[in-house]
């Protein structure tokens, strides 16, 4: 967990954060409980998005793990800092992927090629969604991304991604399910 936590921090120092519960933030972003989330969520992304032969099963495996540590990490935060709840469950998803991109971008040197500002705001989609539990908008997403990380939009200069539809992740599905195209959206139209 230690890179992990190396990951986080460099995260934390990067994002721009209005001000409020930046403290709380801090401390709760590196604790043990998130170190290990971020962990999960890296091994599920590898499992989801680089991984040809990777079963559901273990990407369901993973997300419970994912689930577990979120939960966690909320509950120990205390109800007198509800305000922190806000604050981290807003800006938290944000960091995460942040952390995600560069990790994969570190530690998987062999997939650069895949690491294009498309796939960083899919991951960063995929990410806000499972520890958000809502179905937000790509668009959504893109912008707390640009707002906490604005100097990741001269990425976005590089790419233009004009349409916002194909940000859509594919459902968990099989290997083959995603080779095909797998998500549901292609499925029923």
């Amino acid at each position: 967990t230690k890179e992990a936590g190396v990951l986080l921090a460099y995260a934390l120092e990067r994002i721009s954060l209005p001000s409020g519960s930046v403290k709380a933030f801090r401390h709760f972003s590196l604790c043990s409980v998130s170190r290990k989330l971020y962990e999960s969520l890296f091994w599920f992304v590898q499992c989801r998005f680089l991984k040809e032969n990777c079963e559901t099963t273990e990407q369901l495996k993973l997300l419970a793990e994912v689930a577990d540590f979120y939960v966690d990490l909320l509950s120990s935060m205390t109800r007198k800092n509800s305000s922190n709840k806000d604050f981290f469950f807003t800006y938290y998803p944000c960091l995460v992927s942040f952390a995600l991109f560069s990790g994969l971008y570190y530690f998987s040197p062999g997939s650069r090629s895949l690491y294009t500002p498309s796939f960083k705001n899919i991951l960063f989609l995929v990410v806000t969604r499972i520890l958000t539990g809502t179905d937000v908008t790509p668009s959504s997403v893109n912008l707390l991304r640009l707002h906490c990380f604005p100097d990741d939009d001269d990425d976005e200069d590089n790419e233009n991604d004009e349409n916002d539809d194909d940000l859509s992740p594919p459902a968990l599905g099989s290997a083959e399910d995603r080779a095909a195209g797998g998500g549901e959206k292609d499925k029923a139209g």
